[in-house]
């Protein structure tokens, strides 16, 4: 019984209620994130035959979706200025996602693809800055619980999308392009996954009527602005002021480790997105290459099982996050990342391993960016500039390594997709160490602050006893 009433905190069961409608809006639009992001890796040579291009040339498709997404993320800090703003971009970017899987089947050229999936990604990484964002400002110094559960949902949407996909992929490239365009049970399947997505842009209009944001409804201040007392910072009930808050007035002055600490938090996610999203989108095009060649079949699996892993990861973490300290499940995490990307390299010949490497990795790296985000945002006590930083420089990484290891694939062989990914998993660990030396200067510096701001105060009350006398 005492077991159960740990797990089931009462505290942090009456902050969710408070805010459940919310909260699992957000979760619902996280899932829809996750359909769209894992679409492109399965059906990565299918679209080639749609649209008669190299895989060079499907690269760049994929180079379009996370450029915008990373202009969405940072577009998404200057939309949460308002909650009014907010939903009206959570409502906008969710219809967008599902519309956009409706011009799919009719992208018969590479060109109109990556326009497609460009407004894909600008809406996406709308959902990403806004969700993350209002969660943090919401629960505060409980957010990582509740950020874990966030993206346990994109985990779970990702799962989802793979298997889809997965009746319209065919057993040979590119033999049948041609019908593939054509095939009813394609368009049928995008229909259904489309159709999945847009009970999620009502959802988030359901919100803004519960909040009083619509014009038919009461202009009364609801949730969010009625509980001030909630949240233990000053400013934390306020907007934020532009893409990055770090540069407004209330952060001038802070000392270097601040900045630092945003850059080293910055790059870690960086590299973690960027392997997820490279790992997710390249690893059926590796596994089908030599020395590997499996089907396409067992190969469109590979995705599948990847983003099983994650969601399944991230589910645990929800109660090991509130069990254990975020510095600890991230250096666990990390290790296992290097240990099993270093292992895949061993064992590169064996689809067996293959499989096993490609579940224990999305085990692994799984909770990486949320458990990040809670610990860089409680390092720099909850200002809410980490929160945009973080996801901005998580959607770079997403682009800009999956266009390395697209060009080094192409140039280079198949191999090199592990290496890239072993190298950048080091470097991710370095940083990762130099963040946690830099997080305990930076508090250290603060104590010293504090303990001068008190002497100062007791000489002060002493000065005037004594001019009082």
């Amino acid at each position: 019984m005492k077991t159960s009433m740990q797990v089931l905190d009462p505290r942090i069961w009456t902050v969710f209620r408070r805010h459940a409608p919310q909260t699992l809006t957000y979760w619902s639009v996280f899932f829809s994130f996750g359909l769209c992001i894992a679409f492109l890796g399965p059906t990565v040579l299918d679209l080639r035959c749609q649209t008669q291009s190299t895989l060079q040339q499907i690269t760049w498709v994929f180079f379009s979706q996370q450029l915008f997404l990373l202009i969405g993320s940072s577009l998404g800090g200057l939309l949460e200025k308002t909650l009014t703003s907010s939903l009206l971009a959570l409502f906008s970017s969710t219809l967008i996602i599902s519309l956009v899987f409706a011009i799919i089947p009719l992208c018969h050229h590479v060109l109109l693809l990556s326009i497609a999936m460009a407004l894909a990604g600008k809406a996406m990484g709308v959902i990403d800055t806004i969700g993350n964002l209002q969660l943090v400002k919401l629960y505060q110094k409980d957010s990582a619980i509740f950020l874990q559960v966030l993206h346990f949902f994109t985990g779970l949407g990702a799962l989802v999308s793979p298997l889809v996909a997965d009746p319209f992929l065919a057993e040979d490239s590119c033999v049948l392009g041609a019908n593939w365009t054509m095939n009813s049970s394609s368009l049928s399947d995008l229909e259904h996954l489309r159709n999945s997505l847009l009970p999620v842009p009502a959802a988030v209009l359901a919100l803004m009527y519960h909040e009083r944001r619509l014009s038919c409804s009461s202009s009364t201040t609801r949730l969010l602005h009625k509980e001030p007392r909630s949240s233990p910072t000053k400013d934390s009930s306020q907007g934020h002021e532009g893409v990055f808050d770090c540069c407004s007035p209330k952060v001038r002055g802070q000392p270097a480790s601040f900045f630092i600490l945003h850059a080293l938090g910055g790059g870690i996610v960086f590299i973690t997105d960027g392997i997820i999203g490279s790992y997710a989108g390249f690893v059926y095009t590796y596994a089908v290459s030599p020395p590997l060649l499996m089907g396409h079949k067992m190969a469109g699996c590979l995705d599948s099982i990847f983003w099983a892993s994650i969601t399944a990861g991230r589910l645990s973490f929800i109660y090991l996050s509130y069990r254990y300290p975020a510095p600890t499940l991230l250096t666990i995490n990390l290790v296992g990342v290097i240990l099993v990307q270093c292992l895949l390299l061993i064992f590169y010949t064996s689809c067996v391993f293959l499989f096993i490497g490609t579940c224990v990795l999305g085990l692994c790296i799984s909770s990486v960016f949320p458990s990040m985000l809670a610990l860089t945002e409680d390092m720099l006590d909850y200002k809410g500039c980490a929160t945009t930083v973080l996801v901005t420089c998580a959607s770079a990484g997403e682009m800009l390594l999956q266009l390395l290891v697209g060009s080094v694939i192409h140039s280079r062989g198949s191999y090199s997709f592990l290496l890239c990914s072993t190298v950048t998993s080091v470097i991710c660990f370095c940083l990762f160490l130099l963040l946690l030396y830099t997080c305990r200067i930076h508090r250290n510096h603060h104590l010293g602050k504090l303990l001068c701001c008190r002497f100062d105060d007791l000489v002060g009350s002493r000065l005037w006893l004594l001019n009082s006398d």
